[in-house]
Parts: C-alpha cells; structure tokens; sequence
C-alpha cells in the first residue's frame, strides 16, 4: 500500500511539473509575442512617420516649384528643340549644298580627304518639337 501511495504521489508530482513547465513555457511564449508585437509596432509606427513625413516633402516639392515649374520647362524646351531643329536643317542642307558643288567641279580627287569627312551630313530627321504645329 505505500508503494502505491508513493507512485500515485509522483504521478501527482510528474503532472504537477508538466503544469509548472507548460504554465512556464505558456509566459515565455506570451513575453515572446509581446516583445515581438511591440517591435513591429514600433517599426510600423516609425516607418508610417517616414513615409508621412516623405509625403510631405513631396507635397511640398510639386506645390512650391513642382508640377507648374516642370511644365514652363517643357515648354522652354519645345521651343529649343525646335530652334535646335532648324540650326541643324540648314547645316545639314549647307553640307548637301557643298557635296554637289565638289562633285561638280570634281575638286578634290583625293579618296583619303573625301573619306575622312562625310559630305552628306547627318541622317537626322526632325522630330515632332520641330514641325510648326508645336511653335
């Protein structure tokens, strides 16, 4: 009879220090979480401060010089490829004009000087900035 008294005491014991060992395992894992939980919550709160704050910057920046700065500068640099379009229309009709004046009167009949520069001028078609109906 004292045997089994002892081994029900144990059973008793052993269930008792799997309680202790689960309620024990059952806070850590709780702190764990929490730790957990509150660094994320950290970190979210402090990036949503940093994209708050980028947000306002650009607000900022498309209100102050932004989007109405951006489109005079479109427009200034439509009018310059435009006047940069026909510079190169008239120096490349003056490079056309020189070739047929040189092929005429067979001027230079040295291959090696002909070769070096190309008499028919670039291959540049203009683009749309430069047609009228953008001026």
């Amino acid at each position: 009879m004292l045997r089994e008294g002892a081994r029900a005491q144990y059973a008793t014991c052993e269930r008792a220090r799997h309680r202790v060992v689960l309620a024990t395992w059952e806070l850590e894992e709780n702190n764990r979480w929490r730790n957990f939980l509150t660094r994320t919550l950290e970190h979210l709160r402090l990036n949503h401060q940093y994209s708050e704050t980028d947000l306002e910057i650009w607000e900022q920046t498309c209100s102050d010089r932004g989007l109405q700065g951006l489109n005079e500068d479109n427009d200034f640099y439509q009018f310059a490829a435009a006047q940069d379009t026909l510079t190169l229309a008239v120096l490349q009709e003056q490079a056309h004009q020189l070739k047929r004046y040189v092929e005429e009167r067979d001027i230079d009949n040295d291959e090696e000087a002909v070769s070096e520069v190309d008499l028919n001028g670039s291959n540049y078609e203009p683009s749309e900035y430069g047609s009228s109906e953008h001026e």
